[in-house]
């Protein structure tokens, strides 16, 4: 698992958008080093609408043709509900769009240490995909901006502009007027730095550093402020010293009458922010980051106190006519929480069963007159999940092909609602991320291995459009001998676990595999052999085409996840416990009778198919396969095992998971010992499973299967809120 990063295959492209060619594979450095840009330059449209690049532009040109407003250049605009970018082949009304993390794996994220070379890469592939806006939820290295730069030069008319987050940091605590306000006001003059060229950064832990000298002013299309305030800290402010705190002065921001401390403070960094903008002669739309939590709007019915604990409503910021470039508002609003969703009456019986919809309906009236943006567009592929939803909108339990279907009728949904637009969650996957149903078993885990390994259970670390493969170890026998059990294979990488059993004839009879990795007392097989050691197990029912993964139920991690005591897993056959994931605790939903039982995932349940992304029947769920040859042929049975099924809290250390109690235990994992038993088959096969720790991970990268399917709804709902472009500037307002 060590080693440099090895050369990947992107296995699809999909069409670029506005007529240009789709492209084929190419070979891609998954991980290369630092690239050092080219010099950068200052590039910034002309004050009268004339699109940046040659006259010769084709048919749907998105070059920027930026509108004038009292010596104010606008980009982009508000315009009623809609956000408008200025193009040269029209008012672009629906941005579709992706956020651009700054995960990788192996690499701390807050070190922001993607490559030049990587972003090289990757902003083509975003443009293949007709993604036209790129949101930063905070300030990338100064190499991501001289990239930026290079492409939408070298590519007039298919840029691709710019979300810039002036960020909040999500150590915020307690009263925003307090100590935190100058480290705030810093970060929004920062990245107003950063967009034009103008910034320099000493080295400071957890903050990019250096010297960023590539102006990019001329494609930021929008910026928000956020991300969202945590309930707490809204609390905090509305009731603390902020009380008797007002903003100044304001230019451009200012809170209404109506306005709470937290909203009055929100207004100042806007309006600091558009400040620093219209010094530079710009103006665009600027938003504050909401999220359902924190709405305007009243759920009585909400179970969980804290995700209706306080409100934030952005309606009570106004903006002044001196500002041209006017104002949204951007929620984190997903399909799938919080649960006043599916427990507020007025949403789950909405005339076309889509709860979801109905919120968003909600959102809009309450905010007539502003854009809605919504900033957390997609669900993840993973194979486990934390949270289900109505329309197969679930956090996780997807395969790559059902979530892009989902994205792209997700975006779809925002176009028919009138909304600005939707940003997908994520470009890439991201290994660090936790969910809250599993966060628990990575708790033994070293600090260092959050981005060593991928979870496949952990919805969070799957939401991207590109896929980070782990490269394998290598396969090694394990196991091999004259009886009817051949030969046996095993392979690693920092997912998953492979195992190949090769068999001299077909198999018919049920077939139990045990692994004992940790010390002491263990169960016998789930089919009754073996001895007393094993752990986890797997029981193949051959004729039912079903295979099962099974733990001791002493260690069955959902003891973890603070369930009542009539909700814990009870031994089944012979102690054993089928796998499961909580994807939501037992509550009972305010103002009713009704009491909600807890809601589990059977992730011991393995998925038949194929794991190889260049098979056409891809899934990416599929974790075990069965070869049925002809008679006078070996039959084979394989098997691709999260590491998070066998009882390990981090396979890159080595480390098992042990519950005690309620507290998860790190137990050190020298060695996996396997037996195989059936009765054809014949005797039972001992094996042992042995692998490095690892500190570095070598992967591949390939967009997502489906993907093309995404691409179309991007080009779709772009060319269906695109009007004709205007003739001449607007007057001056």
């Amino acid at each position: 698992m060590t080693g440099p990063q090895s050369f990947g295959e992107l296995s699809r492209r999909a069409f670029v958008a506005a007529g240009a060619l789709a492209t084929g594979g190419v070979a891609l450095s998954a991980c290369s080093g630092p690239g050092t840009p080219e010099p950068a330059h200052t590039s910034r449209p002309s004050d009268t609408p004339t699109p940046m690049g040659s006259s010769a532009a084709p048919l749907d040109s998105w070059a920027p043709t930026p509108r004038t407003v009292d010596e104010l250049r606008c980009v982009a605009r508000q315009e009623g509900e809609s956000l408008v970018l200025h193009t040269r082949s029209g008012q672009r009304q629906f941005w579709a769009g992706v956020t651009l993390g700054s995960a990788m794996p192996g690499r701390a994220p807050q070190r922001m240490s993607i490559t030049a070379a990587e972003y090289r890469r990757w902003l083509p592939m975003m443009a293949d995909l007709g993604i036209r806006v790129i949101r930063c939820t905070t300030i990338h290295p100064p190499h991501f901006y001289a990239e930026l730069l290079r492409y939408n030069t070298e590519n007039p008319d298919a840029p691709l502009y710019l979300i810039q987050g002036a960020e909040l940091p999500s150590s915020l605590q307690g009263d925003l007027f307090g100590s935190a306000n100058q480290a705030v006001e810093q970060m929004i003059t920062d990245a107003s730095a950063a967009v034009h060229g103008t910034l320099r950064r000493a080295s400071t832990r957890g903050r990019v550093s250096g010297q960023w000298k590539a102006d990019v002013s001329a494609w930021v299309a929008a910026w928000i402020i956020g991300p969202p305030l945590e309930p707490a800290v809204v609390k905090a402010t509305d009731e603390g010293s902020g009380r008797t705190h007002r903003d100044g002065a304001s230019t451009y921001f200012s809170a209404t009458k109506e306005a709470t401390p937290t909203e009055h403070w929100l207004a100042a960094r806007m309006d600091q922010l558009a400040t620093l903008e219209a010094a530079h002669g710009l103006s665009v739309p600027i938003g504050v980051e909401n999220w359902p939590t924190t709405d305007p709007l009243v759920h009585p019915e909400e179970p969980v106190a804290r995700e209706d604990l306080v409100s934030l409503d952005p309606n009570h910021i106004a903006t002044s006519i001196a500002w041209p470039g006017g104002a949204f508002v951007a929620y984190a609003a997903t399909p799938y929480a919080p649960d006043f969703l599916f427990q507020q009456p007025s949403y789950n019986t909405a005339s076309d069963g889509d709860p979801y919809a109905a919120y968003l309906r909600d959102l809009a009236t309450h905010h007539a007159g502003r854009p809605l943006l919504i900033t957390q567009v997609g669900v993840p592929s993973s194979i486990g999940s934390a949270r289900q939803a109505p329309h197969d909108r679930d956090l996780g339990d997807n395969s790559e092909q059902e979530a892009m279907e989902v994205n792209a009728e997700l975006l779809r949904l925002y176009s028919s609602l009138g909304l600005a637009g939707g940003i997908l969650a994520s470009w890439s996957d991201d290994w660090s991320a936790q969910s809250w149903n599993t966060q628990a078993r990575h708790e033994p885990a070293k600090e260092a291995s959050a981005t060593l390994w991928h979870d496949p259970l952990t919805a969070a670390q799957w939401f991207g459009l590109l896929a980070h493969d782990p490269a394998r170890a290598g396969a090694r026998t394990v196991y091999e001998g004259p009886s009817e059990m051949q030969r046996i294979d095993v392979d690693h990488d920092a997912a998953y676990l492979y195992l190949s059993f090769y068999f001299s004839r077909r198999v018919t009879s049920p077939v139990d595999i045990g692994f004992d990795l940790l010390p002491g007392y263990g169960l016998v097989l789930p089919g009754g052999g073996g001895k007393n050691v094993y752990d986890v197990a797997i029981q193949v029912i051959p004729t039912m085409s079903t295979a099962t993964c099974f733990i001791r139920t002493a260690l069955d991690p959902v003891r973890l996840d603070g369930l009542p005591a009539e909700f814990l897993p009870q031994p089944g056959s012979r102690g054993w416990s089928e796998q499961s994931l909580t994807v939501a605790r037992p509550m009972k939903v305010p103002n009713t009778d009704r009491e909600l039982p807890a809601q589990m995932q059977q992730v011991g349940i393995l998925s038949l198919g194929s794991w190889d992304p260049k098979d056409p029947a891809f899934d990416s769920r599929a974790t075990w396969s069965l070869e049925r040859p002809d008679a006078d042929e070996p039959a084979m049975l394989s098997f691709r095992l999260p590491w998070s099924l066998l009882a390990l809290a981090d396979p890159a250390a080595k480390v098992g998971l042990v519950p005690r109690g309620d507290a998860p235990t790190g137990v050190p994992v020298s060695v996996m010992k396997g037996l195989i038993e059936s009765s054809t088959p014949g005797s039972p096969t001992e094996f042992s499973v042995e692998w490095d720790p690892w500190e570095s991970v070598t992967f591949t990268e390939r967009l997502k299967a489906g993907v093309e399917v995404l691409a179309t709804a991007i080009e779709e709902t772009s060319k269906a809120a695109t009007t004709a472009p205007a003739t001449a500037s607007p007057s001056t307002s």
